[in-house]
């Protein structure tokens, strides 16, 4: 009863058994979509996308029915240890997104050659997405090569090194910084990523229509 009781919120919930839920917005889909996202109790804490047994992406149009839909699904599905218990304490509480990936919204920036914080920011989150989506099963091992494309790897790095580390380690002077323009050919930049997110998309299953 007493984690029970700390448990007020669905953030709460999703720290708790390290379980996310991520908003996800691409051209390739008529609306936005849910994907669950945790990190795993293995040995290396490897942070993995909920997925099908075949692979796929596990994904829902609405969070209204996420529980009925997983539990639908579960015998289809890659269970992993904190899975049950984050479903079992949904209780009452308003299930909620925690952080939204608006994938047609950096690919307009990138196609208008905007590179400004929040549009890198929000690159460099979704390759480490792909990257986990990569890294979690050895099946789409052979896709690490989009990952390692030089011009994906030549942003991700100016990310971390002049956005990510420097706002970190001194948010006040990093204000007031004039960092280091990045300089790339933005047309190359939007077809090589535009590639990376069509794989991402075609390996997404649209839960709902599966299972009605």
């Amino acid at each position: 009863m007493t984690e029970q009781r700390d448990i007020k919120t669905f953030d709460d919930l999703s720290e708790k058994y390290s379980t996310w839920i991520i908003k996800y917005c691409s051209k390739s889909f008529e609306s936005s979509l849910f994907l669950v996202w945790y990190t795993d109790t293995d040995e290396n804490s490897t942070d993995r996308l909920l997925t099908f047994k075949n692979g796929e992406i596990f994904a829902v149009t609405s969070l209204t029915k996420l529980k009925a839909t997983i539990l639908s699904s579960v015998d289809k599905l890659i269970e992993f240890e904190n899975l049950n218990s984050w479903l079992e304490n949904f209780n009452d509480l308003e299930v909620t997104e925690y952080c939204i990936y608006d994938i047609a919204k950096i690919l307009g920036e990138i196609d208008k050659s905007n590179l400004d914080i929040e549009t890198v920011e929000g690159f460099a989150n979704f390759v480490n997405l792909f990257g986990d989506f990569i890294n979690q099963d050895e099946r789409n091992s052979n896709l690490q090569v989009f990952a390692d494309n030089e011009l994906i790897k030549e942003v991700w790095n100016y990310f971390y090194d002049f956005i990510f580390w420097p706002r970190l380690n001194d948010k006040e002077k990093f204000e007031t910084w004039d960092r280091p323009k990045l300089e790339i050919d933005t047309k190359e930049l939007f077809v090589k990523l535009n590639d990376i997110v069509k794989i991402f998309d075609n390996n997404i299953r649209q839960t709902e229509k599966a299972i009605c």
